[in-house]
């Protein structure tokens, strides 16, 4: 039986092309008029406290439930590492970020005030995640959307040490890699916040207005707020 160690695989792997389903990257200076971005008022979110969900939660959980990953078990550890990230038997967390739920509110107290702070990706102009990935699986839209592509990606995490907010978080037993190497090559599939893809993001922001009570968040094209801060 021919043996291999992560190391070979990983580098034959880049040889041999397998990440050419990726998308191809686009550069910082290539942003688009449809650039879109988030807006939170801060002094209106007041984190839902007469909801046992928070709005946006709930919102965002209810659109992407079915994307949700299924693993394969038993999820089996991938050397040298015996351990390995399964979120699966937590799915109803909503405290932290997982695979299962692509943002949650810290709630933090400045000078005897409540602020209560979404925590998702920010789906950066120029995101570091993407230039680190070696096999190309995270690709930016026109519309700024930061997407992981789940066909291409080996779980391997380092779009997550890159980020500054520590965001993608890693399922296992799903992926690429249990029909390559299980055993050698990544851990899974990262997750995280991409505006919904499988929408509009118009109709995401209407959506999500809508489920909020007080409306604190909203998109808006990055043009006309750039036109507001300098006119």
């Amino acid at each position: 039986m021919h043996k291999t160690t992560k190391r070979g695989f990983l580098k034959a792997a880049l040889a041999s092309g397998l990440a050419l389903e990726a998308f191809p990257a686009r550069s910082a200076s290539q942003k688009s008029s449809e650039q879109l971005i988030t807006i939170i008022d801060l002094d209106k979110c007041d984190g839902c406290s007469d909801l046992s969900i928070p709005a946006c939660v709930r919102a965002c959980r209810a659109k992407n439930q079915a994307r949700y990953p299924e693993p394969q078990k038993p999820v089996q550890p991938y050397w040298p590492q015996p351990k390995y990230e399964d979120f699966s038997n937590d799915r109803d967390n909503i405290s932290r970020l997982t695979p299962y739920n692509w943002i949650y509110l810290q709630h933090v107290s400045v000078d005897g005030k409540d602020i209560y702070l979404p925590r998702r990706c920010m789906q950066c102009f120029d995101a570091p995640c993407r230039k680190l990935c070696p096999f190309g699986a995270i690709d930016q839209t026109k519309q700024g959307a930061v997407k992981i592509d789940d066909r291409v990606c080996f779980g391997g995490a380092k779009c997550r040490d890159v980020c500054p907010w520590n965001i993608p978080q890693r399922q296992a037993g799903v992926g690429i890699y249990l029909k390559v190497e299980p055993k050698l090559a990544g851990g899974g599939v990262m997750y995280k916040c991409d505006f919904v893809l499988i929408s509009s993001l118009k109709a995401k922001s209407l959506h999500a207005r809508r489920n909020a009570p007080k409306k604190p968040c909203w998109f808006s094209p990055s043009r006309r707020q750039k036109k507001s801060v300098n006119p």
